[in-house]
């Protein structure tokens, strides 16, 4: 070559880098008389390819039980883990089924990992917490860092395809029994079920209501996950209209609750005048 500046650009990088597209300059300089060959150095720094893992999450809405719009997707956390044993470049081993990183959705179902990984990692992503109103999921999302190239300095994989996730309330239903003092069924009482903290029981205020059929029942079906009050809002014909309020729990998927309300008849009063018989 000659003496003179000269630039250099990496062509071709290694597997499992990225290219580094910084040239560099070097310069060949008259170096005298009695030096045959001029030499100069030139270094290049190369990037580990990396990879961001994200996904996206929806839970199901309930907009009458006012769940699902409340800040619950905040709870919602997810697992990346090893799917076979994997050795970092810092030599640390993770075993299979190893827990890597935890992931928080953001308000807009977001998460993100952001962990440094080899290429060529063979992992998984698993829900691993969620809010307390919704059935978590054992679903297994396979993810594989495969080199993208040395054009590619991240690479960017969305679990389940980018598709959303969805979580599923928890739900179960309320099956109440009407019957007099001594044990008979009462048809038509008509009952709400109502939030645990409400003080106003009509069934306007109700999220919803049910009338006691022939044989006493009534029920509510897929009632979410928590507390809630059923109250009797209006009493069968000749009854005395129960005002207790009965406290329920749904803590279970599919779970049954099973309550029993009385009522009492209306009892009424005779008077009684008693004349002689003068008074005829």
């Amino acid at each position: 070559m000659y003496l003179g500046k000269f630039e250099i650009k990496e062509t071709k990088a290694p597997h499992g880098m990225a290219l580094n597209p910084e040239p560099q300059t070097v310069e060949l300089v008259y170096a005298g008389q009695e030096v045959e060959i001029t030499s100069v150095s030139s270094a290049f720094y190369n990037e580990r390819q990396r990879v961001q893992i994200d996904l996206s999450k929806v839970l199901e809405q309930d907009e009458k039980f006012g769940i699902g719009q409340n800040g619950e997707i905040l709870s919602v956390q997810f697992g990346l883990y090893a799917a076979e044993d994997i050795t970092a470049a810092d030599g640390m081993a993770i075993p299979k089924d190893g827990l890597i990183e935890i992931a928080s959705c953001d308000e807009n179902g977001k998460a993100v990992f952001a962990t440094d990984l080899p290429v060529g990692a063979k992992l998984y992503v698993k829900e691993y917490s969620t809010d307390e109103h919704y059935l978590i999921s054992d679903e297994i999302y396979p993810v594989e860092f495969a080199y993208a190239g040395q054009e590619t300095a991240v690479v960017n994989i969305s679990v389940n395809d980018g598709q959303p996730m969805e979580n599923k309330l928890i739900r179960g239903s309320v099956i109440g029994k009407k019957i007099d003092e001594d044990g008979f069924a009462i048809c038509g009482a008509i009952f709400g079920l109502f939030k645990a903290d409400e003080t106003e029981f009509t069934e306007d205020t109700a999220i919803l209501t049910a009338e006691s059929n022939e044989i006493g029942v009534f029920g509510f079906e897929n009632v979410p996950f928590g507390n809630w009050i059923i109250r009797e809002l209006k009493a069968a014909p000749a009854f005395v209209l129960n005002e207790t309020t009965y406290p329920v729990t749904i803590s279970e998927n599919e779970e049954i609750v099973e309550i029993e309300i009385e009522n009492r008849f209306i009892v009424g009063s005779v008077q009684t005048t008693k004349v002689d018989a003068q008074q005829k």
